[in-house]
């Protein structure tokens, strides 16, 4: 508890100020997310820059609603970065503007603490049944932040085993399935999806062997996948596609499993051209 407690003190000292006296306390601590915390608020403080006067001065005018088009324009500058990161590092994606009063505070805490805020945004998610952020605020990042759920989220997210990665995502989203009858987290806990998708490579009718063919569409955080399949002939030189691997983004290609389909009723090809739209169910 003592350990929590500390790590708590942290990240809210991280959310709202940039104390040095705070670094000096918590790098006495053995505790690796104090430690974490303190490092990164150390320096902040041990670069007293005009920029970073400039960034202050405008988040101050910010929290008291005097802020101007071009401190907006400096904390953007300055917080989009993160935000970015923030989104990439959480279940499913939100939406969070400037005006929005949690808007530099995630910003803090994930500059401090990544995995401990996107932990609490998901939370927040998973509760509000939400991917809206524009009315959360301070004080419900604080309590959401000492909930036992945070709590055994962080503790998945702090492993150092994939099997606690695969059962966090799994849990945020058996959570969003049936918490909030969310039907697409619902398909994601069992890890499938459909999806519209473009062809890559042009069916070659002449061809009695099977062919590769290559499929692209963009994930649910805006990535280009790509997904290749391969064909079998039927009667009547009809045929159709089974799903084998996939590629997201700078990730490794890993194997999948499905069918692809015409967009109408149909479920086999006689032929297919690039830039064809088709449906298709597979595994993630």
């Amino acid at each position: 508890m003592k350990t929590l407690i500390l790590t708590l003190v942290a990240v809210f000292t991280a959310m709202g100020l940039y104390a040095s006296e705070t670094t000096v306390e918590a790098s006495k601590t053995d505790n690796p997310l104090v430690k974490e915390v303190a490092k990164g608020l150390d320096e902040k403080v041990s670069k007293p820059t005009q920029e970073m006067k400039n960034l202050n001065e405008a988040v101050e005018r910010l929290a008291k609603g005097k802020a101007s088009e071009a401190d907006k324009e400096l904390i953007k500058n300055s917080d989009e970065p993160f935000i970015k990161m923030l989104q990439e590092s959480t279940i499913y994606p939100f939406r969070v503007d400037i005006d929005d009063p949690i808007y530099h505070t995630l910003v803090i805490f994930y500059a401090s603490i990544p995995s401990a805020a996107s932990a609490m945004v998901d939370l927040y998610m998973m509760k509000h049944c939400t991917n809206d952020l524009s009315k959360m605020t301070v004080e419900e990042s604080r309590e959401a932040s000492t909930t036992q759920e945070w709590g055994y989220l962080i503790s998945m997210k702090y492993s150092s085993f994939k099997s606690s990665e695969d059962t966090y995502t799994k849990f945020v989203q058996a959570v969003r399935a049936f918490n909030c009858g969310d039907q697409n987290a619902f398909r994601d806990y069992f890890d499938s999806e459909t999806v519209e998708a473009t062809v890559l490579t042009n069916y070659d009718t002449q061809k009695l062997a099977s062919q590769i063919m290559e499929f692209s569409f963009q994930n649910i955080k805006g990535i280009e996948c790509h997904v290749f399949g391969e064909t079998y002939k039927i009667d009547n030189g009809k045929f159709f596609i089974r799903v084998k691997k996939q590629k997201c983004g700078m990730g490794a290609e890993k194997e999948a499993e499905g069918s692809v389909w015409p967009l109408g009723d149909n479920t086999t090809f006689s032929s297919l051209n690039v830039g064809d739209k088709v449906k298709m169910y597979k595994t993630k």
